[in-house]
Formats: C-alpha cells, structure tokens, sequence
C-alpha cells in the first residue's frame, strides 16, 4: 500500500477544514482512541554490513506511533524494528489489497492480520495473527489427508517486558482455518484473554508484576458462547468482562474466564503446568483463598 496515505482533518470552528499529511507510505496502521494515539508500520533505510564486505542499505519494517495531545503537537513516542513472520522486510506488498476495519479502527495490506493492545499503565501488546504451512509436512495418521490443512499461529510481543509469546496449532483445515481469527483483549490487569473459536481459550500472564510466566489453557467452549461465532473483536469492557460482536454474524457475545470456568478446567485437566498455572491466577491475582480452598480440597 505504498500509494497510500495517513492524513488528519483539523476542524476550525471559525474557518475552513485543514488538513495534514503525517505518513505518506505505511503497510498496516491503526487509531487507539482511548490513548489518542495512531500506530503504524512502515519502511525505513537501515544499513547491513557484513565483515570485509561495504555497508549495504536495505529496507526494514518499523512500527511507529504518534501521540497527540489537546494543547501541543503531536510527537512520535514509538520507532522499534520489527521481525514477524511473514512480513516482508525488503518493503514488498504479499496481497497488495487495500482493507478497513472499523472495530479495532485499522487500515491495512490484507495479509497482516495485526493489532497492538494497551492500557494507561503501560502494557502494549503487538498481537499477531497468521497461518502457515510446515516446510516438512507432520507425519500424518493413516487415512488422513495434511495436504488442505495449515498452522494457526499467533504471536504477542510484550514491548514492556521485551519478549514475545508464540502459539501454534498444528492440522487446521484450510476450510476453517480461513475464516478463523483470535481476539486479543486484556482480561483485568495483569493478563490477555486470547480466544480461537473451536479451538482454544488462553489466559496469557502479561502484566508488569512480574516476568510472563504461569499461562492458562481452557477449552474454547466458554459459558454462553453461540457455536458459530467465527470472529469477535471487542467493544467496551467492565471489568473482566468484555462485551464483543461477532463480525459475520453482528451477534453481541461477552467474552470472560470466568471463575467457574477456571475452576471446572483445574478439576478436568490432568496437566500439572496449567492446574499450577491456575493456583497461581486465583492466589497471587485475584487473592481469592476461597475459590484455592474449594479447587484443593481444603
């Protein structure tokens, strides 16, 4: 989207509209207008050297973000390279088709399903989902055809811990896979709720407390959840509680781990990291003594 342009209109009550050009070539942006903030992912000149051999110039990928305030200028608060799969670093276009999502608010190549997630205190989140088949084909049961199925994969990166979180799931048919897409919303203070219909429901440990550790795995079958949701993507949020709409369907779904949830996951799964995991949501998060009684025994 190299012809594409990031510009913002300026309403003056006693005169005309003005405008002003900010970004003249970007891949994928997106406005958080809780934060008044315009991130973006662009291009830049960076150089490659190589011992004994000249400097080369090559084009790398950058997410950028503007800040703008009431009362004074707008200032870029974000210039970091980027290194995610599937997005081309020598500037090149994988679909070249132009596409806009209203909720989050996005514009963006349609092969780069990204969104950053971020709160006040300062978690910022870079999720990012993709699909991808293996160089070397898993070794497959008798009878069954890989050849129509791909990886689901997502990946967050947490800029204020420096890391990144990855999950794959293997085997996905073609057919479903499509039309699939994980919502990544915050889930309280200190977590990311990512969900995959039919898939998963993961309970990511990302807050600023401490170093990401302790994630939660649960079925995707969550209380309430209409069976043909394909895509949600959040709306407002009260608490743990997030209120979202099926894209496809334009249902409204709330989305939350909710305790009874957690619960009935510690007490069917026999994974000793994900029943820990979940000691660890109630004891340390949430202080609930109570519910860590009820799950033991005590």
């Amino acid at each position: 989207m190299d012809d594409q342009e990031i510009g913002i209109r300026i309403l003056e009550l006693d005169g005309p509209v003005t405008s002003e050009s900010l970004v003249r070539a970007f891949t994928w942006a997106q406005w958080a207008p809780t934060h008044q903030a315009l991130y973006y992912i662009h291009y830049r000149r960076t150089q490659a050297s190589v011992e004994g051999e000249p400097k080369e110039e090559e084009l790398s990928p950058t997410l950028s973000c503007l800040q703008f305030h009431d009362d004074t200028p707008h200032e870029t608060v974000l210039n970091i390279p980027l290194n995610l799969p599937q997005l081309p670093r020598s500037g090149g276009i994988l679909c070249g088709v132009y596409e806009d999502d209203p909720v989050p608010l996005r514009v963006h190549d349609c092969s780069l399903d990204l969104q950053v997630v971020s709160d006040s205190k300062g978690v910022v989140c870079i999720c990012h989902h993709y699909l991808y088949q293996p160089v070397k084909p898993p070794v497959q049961a008798e009878g069954g055809d890989m050849s129509n199925t791909v990886h689901f994969a997502y990946s967050v990166t947490l800029l204020h811990h420096g890391c990144v979180i990855h999950c794959v799931v293997p085997g996905i048919p073609w057919s479903d896979a499509r039309t699939m897409k994980p919502t990544f919303v915050l889930h309280g203070d200190q977590h990311m709720l990512v969900y995959a219909p039919g898939l998963f429901t993961h309970l990511l440990d990302i807050g600023l407390s401490h170093e990401p550790c302790c994630h939660i795995l649960t079925s995707p079958h969550l209380p309430g959840m209409p069976s043909h949701i394909t895509h949600l993507v959040p709306l407002f949020q009260t608490g743990n509680n997030v209120t979202t709409v099926d894209l496809p369907s334009l249902d409204l779904v709330s989305l939350a781990a909710t305790t009874a949830h957690l619960v009935d996951t510690f007490r069917s799964d026999n994974s000793l990291g994900n029943r820990l995991a979940i000691l660890h949501y109630f004891l340390v998060h949430q202080g609930d003594f109570e519910t860590v009684g009820e799950v033991t025994g005590q």
